[in-house]
């Protein structure tokens, strides 16, 4: 009875990652925050790509 409620209870509710987490908890941080808009920035330049991308060109 105990492993069939068991299983049926891992089965059934989600499972919570600890990535996730981890990302809500800091989230919360101020430091933790501001750290991350600046890597947000600065990746954005470095993401772009355009339609006619040609990696032979470099």
């Amino acid at each position: 009875l105990f492993f069939t409620c068991f299983f049926l209870f891992a089965k059934f509710l989600p499972v919570i990652n600890m990535a996730e987490v981890k990302t809500v908890l800091n989230s919360t941080d101020e430091n933790a925050r501001k750290k991350a808009i600046e890597k947000i920035k600065a990746g954005a330049d470095s993401m772009k790509v355009s339609a006619n991308y040609n990696k032979k060109a470099e």
